[in-house]
Order: structure tokens, then sequence, then C-alpha cells
């Protein structure tokens, strides 16, 4: 009976050892799209750049990206695209030009099928579909973006978005579409304007010629 119960003990141990040491260990794969810029202030009227990187771990490999730019309802209106530039990107057979991505109206970021976007989709694929981007961080595009004289002062999130199912595109022949694992994510803080020292000067010169006038005024009439 205990010589049964052992031989069972160490059966058991025996198939622990083998799962947790001598099994392949499998990496976690994973393709999102990341930004260096955590936050940025700017003023109602003002502009910000930001850089757009694709991120890949594990065995992935992308041939080709779709994506937009994305924030709040409550910002809706006030960001749009003014300038995108892919030099020196792997991702350089663009989905639409950079000429139609910063036209107006689509540039801006609006409501659009529920989500708050710009209009045409801007990724791109690889130049050459045999050498797809792989384990590594990608640069994918500059983008520089308008706010709203409009603008509410406040934090708006502004992220990248991909149409579910839509994010990536793998190797061929199937070039499998999935979801980014990650999307970027910016807080974009608008700020309220303070006037320049030389308009305070003006605002603060009038102020005194008022006083002075109504005191004039006052001496007259006492006189």
């Amino acid at each position: 009976m205990n010589d049964t119960f052992k031989t069972s003990s160490l059966m058991k141990i025996l198939a622990i050892f083998a799962l947790v040491f001598l099994c392949p260990i499998t990496s976690h794969a994973a393709v999102l799209l990341t930004s260096p810029t955590s936050a940025v202030s700017v003023n109602p009227g003002g502009t910000f750049t930001l850089t757009l990187n694709l991120n890949v771990t594990g065995s992935e490999q992308v041939t080709g990206i779709s994506y937009y730019w994305s924030t709040v309802a409550g910002a809706a209106g006030d960001f749009s695209i003014t300038n995108r530039t892919e030099t020196s990107s792997p991702f350089s057979s663009m989905t639409a030009s950079d000429s139609s991505v910063t036209a107006s109206p689509g540039n801006s970021l609006i409501l659009r099928s529920g989500v708050v976007r710009n209009n045409l989709d801007l990724g791109a694929g690889v130049a050459d579909f045999n050498s797809p981007t792989s384990t590594g961080t990608w640069f994918v595009a500059n983008y520089t973006f308008a706010v709203s004289g409009a603008a509410a002062p406040g934090t708006y999130a502004l992220t990248s978005y991909n149409i579910p199912g839509n994010g990536w595109s793998g190797p061929q022949p199937t070039f499998a579409s999935s979801d980014f694992n990650g999307q970027a994510s910016i807080l974009v803080t608008v700020t309220t304007t303070v006037p320049e020292p030389s308009g305070l000067i003006w605002v603060g010169g009038l102020f005194l010629l008022v006083i002075m006038v109504l005191r004039r005024r006052l001496a007259r009439i006492e006189s």
C-alpha cells in the first residue's frame, strides 16, 4: 500500500517537473500602437505634434495597419489633422494620401459611425509583403493637430482607434486581420488663454486713464 502511494506520488512529481522545466515556454505576442508622448498642453487655436509608433512583440509579423485618430465626445470638432509625415517608415504604401487625410472636413475629429474620429483610414502597408515587420518598435508617422479656437479648457484623451477586427494584417498568404492589443493614448490639456504681458500693460494703462478722467470730473463737480 505504502509502496503504491510512494510510486504514485513520485510519478506526479516527475510530471510536474516535466511540465515546468521541459515544456517550451511561449512568449506573449502583441501588436500595439504607441506614442512616446503621454501628455501635451496647448492653447485654443494652437497646434501640437505627436509621433505614432508600432510596437511588435513575440513572433508576430505585420504587413499592414489600419487606424484612425479618435477623441471623447466632449471634444468633438475640437481637433483636426493638419499635417502627416511618414518619411523612413516601413509602412510607406499609404491607404490615403497625406493631402487627403489633412483636407477639411474629413480631417476633423467629429462623430462618425458612433465614434468621434477622422474620416479616412490613416493606415498603410509595407513596401514588400515578403518583408513584414517583426519584433521591435517601428516608426509609423508624425501628426500635427490644430485645436479649435472655441475649444473649452479641459483635459481630453486623444487615442488611436481601429475598426473592430481590422487593426493590423499578418503575413501572406492569408494576411489575417486582428485588433491591436493596445492603442496610443495622449492626454491633451486645452489651457485657458492668458494675456501676454504687453496686453496686460495696455489694459492697466487704460484703467489708470479712466481713473484719472473720473477724478477730474469729480473735481470739477465739487468745485
